[in-house]
């Protein structure tokens, strides 16, 4: 009995250790389950989260195309000086960089603490105007290996990164390039980079066309212009070398009056600028140029800048309505005669394409993210801060505006992306104006970041795929379908015919208002079904055959009395979207 005994006692022990080691290994597995779990829900909630976008109600006073809305990063700088912000840089980590020209700043540091990427931190630092003439704070930043840049209007310089969790660098930059000239106008120094360790800088020309007397009616253009030498142009430095000084012999290009917006296009391996055209064709030149044609001339033109290139300046400016460069006045031309036609035939390079003058172009950026749909994707965005010297007509500008590029060359025409700046229509002074956009940059997950020159606002823009809310709110972005024909599609289905005129900018030169005169082109009100007649005399009915031609192929039949300045559309829109636009003229 003993025996037994003992024996169950072992085998009920043994059962025992053996359930014991079961439930343990059980355990360790449900604990498992467990972790996992909690990790990829964890993971979710993370991944929710990153989609999350909180919209600015009216998108923080700006207008978008549909399927984007804006975040209000900050309101204002809080400044006491206006024209505080201008270029802007934005970190991996988030944090935000603004060059500001406030005696206040240097630069301002923003910090976003809380994942509604709205500022709740911003820290000043790196003011470097006591070292010259007042005037130094100036406009360029950006963060390039591993170094947060700047520059003012006599240096480009340079701090690490912060590391860890602080938000502004430690100690006092290293100066990578000195000695450019002092100047009080077009002083910028702009920057950007290349992939191949150069730096490339923008020295602006502080004249107006290189008269003998500046600014004044009738005076002829210094001939060769003395100022080229040392202004107007790209200058081009080593990346990875501090203590440089600027000299002649680095200048990379030649003949751009003031380039504020410069990138480099990684798709066309090349620095694109956009250049401030020259002011008062009319004003020095009032038997040449009319009040309307120097509001609209020249264009503001961006060029693919290879070396040794020379761009005109102060001889020649691009007429987009033209299309061609044309003799400046001051170098014997008078509003007729091209450069083609004149003794610098065949020396200056043509712009890849136009934009209205004095809208003044302040940023350039290329986008290189994947937040935004496919057609974006490799184009490019352009800051235009307004003009000032349209009067007596209203003022323009006040916008920025997009340009689709395919293998490093623009796919088409320039449109509007955003609106709404100025805040009031029309605009008789660039006082009005509420907001100037002055600075693009992009986010590390492919936002838009815009910087606003009067006040300091800072917006964010990125793609939803839904209509921008009434009130801030939170929306889920939608799965990635963009490029796809069935996306396109239904982003076409949901937009209106008024929305694509907006959009398209048919404003800008067509009236749609029975009471106003026709613009640039002929007033679209009460259009379709009447009689038109042709600059070759023919008279043709406004049918719905002739709205189609006329937006596909808008050369095909002149209106007399209008200039042939309009784009054609062909490629451009979906068969949904002309019938949109068709039916929209229809209405009116």
């Amino acid at each position: 009995m003993d025996i037994k005994n003992t024996f169950f006692k072992k085998h009920i022990l043994y059962r025992l250790n053996s359930l014991v080691m079961r439930a343990g290994r059980l355990l360790s597995i449900l604990s498992l389950l467990v972790l996992l779990i909690a990790g990829c829900s964890n993971q979710a909630q993370k991944e929710e989260a990153a989609t999350k976008i909180v919209c600015a109600a009216g998108n923080g006073g700006i207008t978008l195309p549909e399927g984007f809305c804006a975040t209000l990063v900050i309101d204002s700088l809080g400044l006491r000086d206006d024209h505080s912000a201008r270029h802007i840089a934005v970190a991996p980590n988030g944090d935000i960089y603004v060059k500001t020209r406030s005696q206040e700043g240097g630069i301002a540091a923003l910090r976003d603490t809380t994942g509604d990427f709205r500022a709740d931190i911003i820290e000043y630092f790196g003011d470097m105007t006591g070292t010259g003439d007042g005037i130094l704070w100036e406009t360029g930043i950006a963060i390039h290996d591993g170094y947060l840049w700047a520059s003012n209007t006599v240096a480009v310089y340079r701090w690490p990164m912060p590391e860890g969790n602080a938000l502004i660098p430690e100690g006092e930059p290293e100066i990578v390039v000195s000695g450019f000239p002092e100047q009080q106008s077009h002083a910028s120094k702009s920057f950007a980079f290349d992939g191949r360790g150069h730096l490339y800088v923008s020295v602006g020309a502080p004249s107006n066309a290189c008269q003998e007397q500046e600014r004044t009616n009738g005076s002829p253009g210094i001939e060769p212009c003395p100022l080229l030498e040392e202004h107007g142009g790209i200058w081009r430095f080593d990346a990875n070398q501090t203590g440089q000084t600027f000299s002649a012999d680095a200048r990379y290009a030649t003949g751009l009056r003031n380039v504020v917006g410069l990138d480099w296009n990684v798709a066309g391996d090349a620095l694109y600028v956009m250049q401030h055209g020259r002011d008062q064709l009319h004003t020095l030149w009032p038997d040449f140029y009319t009040v309307e044609e120097s509001a609209e001339l020249p264009s503001e033109a961006m060029y693919k800048v290879n070396e040794g290139d020379r761009f005109g300046w102060p001889y020649g400016y691009y007429d987009h309505l033209k299309d061609t460069l044309m003799l400046s006045p001051e170098y014997g031309g008078n509003g007729k005669i091209t450069i083609s036609e004149s003794k610098y035939a065949g020396e200056f390079e043509e712009p890849v394409i136009g934009f209205p003058g004095h809208w003044a172009p302040n940023d350039l950026l290329f986008y290189t993210g994947e937040q935004f749909p496919e057609r974006y994707r490799g184009g490019a965005f352009i800051a235009f801060i307004g003009s000032w010297n349209r009067a007596p007509l209203p003022q323009k500008g006040y916008k920025i505006a997009f340009v689709p590029f395919r293998d490093g060359q623009p796919s088409g025409d320039y449109e509007t992306f955003a609106d709404g700046f100025a805040g009031v229509e029309p605009i008789p002074d660039r006082g009005a104006a509420e907001y100037r956009p002055t600075g693009l940059a992009l986010g590390p997950d492919g936002a838009l970041y815009i910087s606003d020159y009067k006040k300091g606002r800072i917006w964010r823009v990125v793609y939803t795929g839904k209509a921008a809310p009434a009130d801030d709110t939170t929306v889920s972005m939608p799965a990635d379908t963009t490029g796809t024909p069935s996306a396109r599609t239904a982003a076409a289905s949901s937009l209106t015919g008024e929305a694509l005129f907006r959009r398209m900018e048919c404003a800008t030169c067509h009236t749609v208002d029975p009471n106003a005169p026709a613009s640039t082109g002929p007033s679209l009100y009460d259009l379709y079904g009447s009689e038109v007649t042709l600059q070759n005399g023919r008279a043709v009915m406004a049918d719905e055959a002739y709205l189609r031609e006329s937006i596909l192929q808008a050369g095909a039949k002149i209106v007399a009395g209008y200039m042939p300045v309009m784009p054609s559309y062909e490629g451009q829109l979906m068969k949904e979207e002309l019938s949109l636009l068709v039916s929209y003229m229809k209405s009116l």
